[in-house]
């Protein structure tokens, strides 16, 4: 019984650690060509996202530089300032 509780509190470690984890790269793509929930037509302050993303250690600085370039911005909650999703401004 005890290992099953053991179990419970390292897989909820696991997950709470993985979505606190800064975004890098190749999962900041992976969410960008596969989400399209939360997206605004046309979001004139998608490079104040993404900045502000970069400054709070939400995205590494390889993610950001690739967001700038391709206009893909993420979408951060207000409330939890984690990211919802990942969208394209078109540019």
């Amino acid at each position: 019984m005890i290992s099953k509780k053991v179990l419970c509190a390292v897989s909820l470690t696991l997950l709470s650690f993985n979505s606190l984890a800064v975004m890098d790269l190749a999962e900041y793509q992976h969410r960008a060509y596969t989400e399209t929930g939360r997206c605004v037509v046309d979001y004139p302050n998608y490079l104040l996202a993404i900045n502000y993303a970069q400054q709070n250690g939400l995205i590494t600085a390889s993610a950001a530089r690739w967001a700038r370039a391709t206009g893909y911005y993420p979408v951060i909650g207000f409330w939890d300032r984690r990211i919802h999703g990942v969208c394209r401004q078109k540019i």
